[in-house]
């Protein structure tokens, strides 16, 4: 190895939990103190950069990342009862089961301010706490979800399947949501991933895949796959996109060639500067234009803030031509 999995975020050592590479069923609170270089880990420091700490010290989940993860328990609940031929309707359907009594609370309808809110969560410490508005939130996405003719035909595999490999170096680990078999994916191994967003549609959420490094994410996926199951035909990788808000719309958004070549340059960068780190340390302050010719980078303004000054110079005018 050219970098330790002492190196990285968690508190398991990577070489404790088995044959590797290989494929483990490992619960998420488990797999996320597994030291290794992650999907989360490697585009951190791409979209922080150079900002590297975030990387080894993540800010808090923000209030959106624990909806998705929410989300995610009952969507997940919900197309293992299909799957499982067990579906009636979502008015039928108990979410009263241990993979989601363990990780969720719901709190009455308190202020958040209030001394019963606060009690509460201190009750449910380690558990993410949701309001009733949140959960009418989940129910109406599910039914989103479920109008989705296609979803069922997908997700007809196992969830959360966690693999560990080797790779440039670098010790390697990914949680996968969905991988399934089916006709959908012509009879190969298909990954997917689950993926809550403000807009489902194609260009907003091309605009979050840019933002994020989901081109990233698909390619590590994709090589873990490779490198865990490398007996296994590979389709390509894909997202179900629900929208968590207004008009709750859905899609399933398949990776091109395009997109992995991104990807792979994303993460080939992204390895190389956790090899560069671990070599010279995190610096002690972010140096933003450092790497630009003479420590300095052009600043511009695109169209639009260019029109609002435009707009500003034409309606002086406009006063000025008035006034005279």
């Amino acid at each position: 190895l050219d970098v330790p999995p002492s190196f990285f975020p968690g508190d398991i050592d990577f070489f404790s939990l088995g044959t590797i590479p290989g494929v483990f069923d490992i619960d998420p609170q488990t797999y996320h103190r597994i030291q290794a270089y992650s999907n989360t880990f490697g585009s951190s420091l791409i979209k922080n950069s150079p900002d590297y700490s975030k990387a080894f010290n993540p800010d808090s989940a923000t209030s959106a990342m624990n909806f998705g993860s929410v989300y995610e328990l009952y969507f997940e609940h919900l197309y293992k009862t299909i799957a499982e031929g067990k579906f009636k309707s979502i008015d039928e359907l108990s979410f009263n089961i241990a993979e989601i009594n363990d990780r969720v609370a719901i709190a009455g309808d308190w202020n958040k301010n209030s001394n019963q809110y606060k009690d509460f969560v201190k009750e449910n410490e380690g558990k993410i706490v949701v309001t009733g508005k949140d959960m009418l939130r989940v129910m109406r996405m599910l039914k989103s979800a479920l109008s989705n003719k296609e979803f069922p035909h997908y997700l007809t595999g196992e969830w959360q399947t966690v693999l560990l490999w080797i790779e440039n170096g670098l010790p390697m680990k990914c949680m996968i949501d969905h991988l399934a078999t089916n006709f959908k994916s012509r009879n190969k191994l298909q990954a997917g991933d689950l993926k809550t967003s403000a807009s489902a549609t194609e260009f907003g959420f091309k605009d979050s895949a840019d933002r994020y490094y989901y081109d990233h994410q698909a390619v590590h996926y994709m090589s873990g796959l490779e490198h865990c199951l490398p007996e296994r035909e590979l389709a390509p990788f894909v997202w179900y996109v629900c929208e968590s808000q207004e008009p709750f719309g859905n899609a399933i958004y398949e990776i091109d060639e395009f997109m992995i070549e991104a990807g792979e340059i994303a993460r080939n960068h992204s390895m190389h500067l956790t090899k560069q780190i671990f070599q010279d340390g995190v610096p002690e302050f972010p140096l933003y234009t450092d790497a630009f010719e003479d420590g300095k980078k052009v600043l511009s303004f695109n169209d639009k803030v260019m029109q609002k000054r435009f707009k500003l110079e034409w309606t002086y005018e406009s006063t000025t031509s008035v006034n005279s």
